[in-house]
């Protein structure tokens, strides 16, 4: 996985335990196509949800930009569509 994304400035403010999830998560989809990670991103979030740690849009925005970085794309077309969507339920 290109690690370019850990300079990304909007990681430094976000909080220490969602930093953890962002990353550990980041880690587990190393390598996989969006299709092969999608499961793995919403059995954590709904783990993450039991647990009251909910990532906010920009949170999830940069957990999803860096799971597209082995996205084909026809998949980072189905990741916009996800937060579309996502942004449409939280409003």
């Amino acid at each position: 996985m290109k690690m370019e994304w850990l300079e990304d400035e909007r990681l430094q403010q976000i909080a220490p335990e969602k930093l953890e999830f962002i990353l550990s998560l980041a880690s587990e989809c190393e390598g996989k196509t969006i299709k092969q990670a999608l499961p793995k991103i919403n059995a954590a979030f709904q783990r993450s949800k039991k647990q009251g740690l909910q990532l906010t849009g920009q949170e999830a925005a940069i957990l999803f930009h860096i799971v597209q970085n082995n996205s084909t794309p026809e998949e980072r077309k189905k990741i916009e569509k996800i937060m579309t969507a996502r942004k449409s339920s939280s409003s």
